[in-house]
């Protein structure tokens, strides 16, 4: 990684950094990498946050959880603003939950995303994840 960055792991129960998530967060829904419609981060998730060593801002952002009833960690959110992306940060908060998810005992880590994010897709296969199940869905209304 970058040495201008730094990891910071956080539980996000503590409504600062949840804050923080959640602001990650609606910076890729608004640029269209997160689904407007996908629901709240609750803090019951965990996450890492990618740093600026000079300024402490949070400018990336991996948020994970186990899913009840499952045998791996589920990422739910990985976003790198995008003035800093292309300086392996990404891979630097993929590689945190890939070691969290062995240090825990999880065969596996797994992520979805949209079908029209072909750069995250790009991305997951550089990072080595292989294409897994397509989750297709209608609006009852």
């Amino acid at each position: 990684m970058n040495p201008s960055f730094r990891m910071q792991e956080c539980d996000l129960a503590d409504g600062n950094r949840l804050d923080e998530a959640r602001a990650l967060m609606l910076a890729g829904q608004l640029e269209g990498a997160i689904p407007l419609d996908r629901p709240e981060l609750t803090g019951v998730e965990d996450a890492f946050f990618a740093r600026d060593n000079s300024t402490g801002e949070a400018v990336g952002v991996a948020v994970y959880y186990l899913p009840e009833g499952f045998d791996h960690l589920w990422l739910d959110i990985l976003y790198v603003v995008p003035r800093c992306r292309r300086q392996l940060i990404g891979s630097a908060l993929v590689d945190a939950v890939m070691r969290v998810a062995k240090h825990r005992g999880f065969p596996k880590v797994e992520f979805g995303t949209m079908l029209t994010n072909e750069t995250m897709q790009r991305f997951a296969r550089h990072e080595g994840f292989d294409k897994g199940v397509v989750y297709m869905s209608k609006a009852t209304a």
